[in-house]
C-alpha cells in the first residue's frame, strides 16, 4: 500500500511538472504551488523551496500569494531557517487570509521557539490559545505554550499550560507528555509530594504507556528527594 501511494505521488508530481513546462501562466503558477506543497509534505524541503520561489508573483492574487508564502515558510522551517520563515509568516498574518491565520500564527510562534525567543513565543501562543481554544492546533498550542513558558523561566505559567493539556485533551497521547513535563517541573520546584500525586493516577491507568517508564523514573526521583514523601504503592 505504501509503495502504491509512493507511486501515485510520483505520477502526480510528474504530471505537475509537465503542467509547469507546457502550461500557460496561471496553470504554471497553480502547478508550482501544488507541487511545492507536495514536495514539502514528502520531506523534500529544498525541492519545495526551489519550486515555490520560482512562482511568478505578478500572477498571484492576494489569496494565492498568502498560500504561497505559507507553504514556503513551512519549507524554510523544515530546512531549519526560522528567520526567513518568520518574515514570510508575518506577511501571511498581515494579509488577513482568514483560512490561514490560526496555522500561520502557530508556526510563527514555533519560529520564535526555534530562535530561542521564548518570551515572544509565549505571548504569541497565549494569544492563539485564547483566540482559538477549539482550533485544529489547540492541543499543540497549549503544550508548546507550556514549553515556552518553562524555557522563559515562568514555571507557574508552564504548569498551568501543561495542566490544561491534561484536562482538555486527556485522551490524546500528548497529554502523557504534558503530565511528564508537569511532574518534572513540580519535582524541580521541590514539591515532592505533589509530583508523586500527579504521577500516581497516570501510572495506575496507563501503566503500559510508552511514557510510563519516564514517569516512573520521575516518581522515583521524587521519593528519593529530601523531605517527606508518601509510602510506596503497588502502582
Amino acid at each position: 500500500q505504501s509503495h502504491r501511494a509512493a507511486g501515485d505521488s510520483t505520477r502526480a508530481d510528474a504530471s505537475l511538472r509537465r503542467a509547469i513546462d507546457v502550461g500557460d501562466g496561471p496553470t504554471k503558477t497553480s502547478a508550482r504551488l501544488t507541487l511545492g506543497a507536495s514536495l514539502r509534505a514528502a520531506g523534500n524541503a529544498a525541492g519545495a523551496i526551489d519550486v515555490l520561489e520560482a512562482i511568478d508573483r505578478s500572477l498571484l492574487d492576494a489569496a494565492s500569494a498568502a498560500r504561497t508564502n505559507y507553504e514556503l515558510a513551512l519549507a524554510f522551517i523544515d530546512a531549519d531557517d526560522p528567520r526567513r520563515a518568520s518574515r514570510l509568516l508575518d506577511s501571511v498574518l498581515e494579509s488577513g487570509a482568514s483560512d490561514l491565520l490560526p496555522a500561520a500564527a502557530y508556526w510563527r510562534a514555533k519560529c520564535d521557539l526555534r530562535r530561542s525567543r521564548f518570551d515572544d513565543a509565549s505571548e504569541r501562543l497565549a494569544r492563539l490559545a485564547e483566540q482559538y481554544p477549539k482550533g485544529e492546533l489547540a492541543v499543540e498550542t497549549l503544550y508548546d505554550l507550556g514549553y515556552a513558558r518553562q524555557r522563559a523561566g515562568d514555571t507557574d505559567g508552564a504548569l498551568r499550560a501543561f495542566a490544561m493539556v491534561r484536562d482538555r485533551f486527556a485522551e490524546r497521547s500528548i497529554a502523557e507528555q504534558a503530565l511528564l513535563a508537569e511532574t518534572s517541573l513540580v519535582l524541580g520546584s521541590g514539591r515532592q509530594e505533589a509530583a508523586i500525586e500527579l504521577a500516581e493516577p497516570f501510572l495506575t491507568r496507563l501503566s503500559h504507556s510508552a511514557r510510563s517508564a519516564d514517569l516512573r523514573r520521575t516518581r522515583a526521583e521524587a521519593r528519593d528527594a529530601p523531605g517527606e514523601a508518601p509510602p510506596a504503592t503497588n502502582a
